[in-house]
């Protein structure tokens, strides 16, 4: 059986054959309706603009999310504007006056490193989700730009470089 993602480094997949290759969105989502995957533990199906910038179908398809992934200001924006649901920003690095326009946008923000945190954690409003994002230390990629494992690497703080007094 090949099989097609939802949504990328998503637990759950779909036999491609259950699949109608031009709505996979619509089709995955319902299938997992009917199998009543929905209701047995709280999932959310996210939608990461970096690779579905089209804004046409937000409300065609938002029906069928939880929300969207963004990686910066536009993308929040795009999500928030044209599909609806929870928005979730994560960004490499941020300006202070993205960071800010992210924060009125976006329901859960995640930052690169405890010291982006730290920078930025007086201006975080409370009622909001943060994160951190924690390198893997693992790659399956073969393109180094990509690759976590990767000396110097940006993707996220390895977890040995993470410190109670940073959270």
């Amino acid at each position: 059986h090949q099989r097609v993602d939802l949504v990328a480094g998503a637990r759950d997949v779909v036999p491609a054959a259950e699949v109608d290759p031009l709505h996979p969105l619509q089709q995955a989502a319902e299938l997992a309706l009917e199998r009543g995957e929905r209701a047995l533990e709280p999932r959310q199906i996210l939608l990461a603009l970096k690779a579905f910038s089209m804004w046409s179908p937000g409300r065609l398809v938002a029906k069928y999310l939880s929300g969207t992934c963004a990686s910066g200001v536009h993308e929040a924006k795009l999500g928030r504007e044209h599909f609806g649901g929870e928005v979730h920003t994560y960004s490499a690095a941020y300006s202070e006056a993205d960071l800010k326009e992210v924060l009125k946008l976006s329901d859960h923000v995640v930052f690169n490193s405890p010291a982006q945190w730290k920078r930025f954690r007086s201006i975080c409003p409370p009622g909001k989700k943060y994160g951190l994002r924690v390198n893997p230390e693992h790659s399956e990629g073969h393109t180094a730009l990509y690759d976590p494992s990767a000396p110097f690497s940006r993707l996220g703080t390895p977890r040995a470089h993470i410190h109670p007094g940073d959270l």
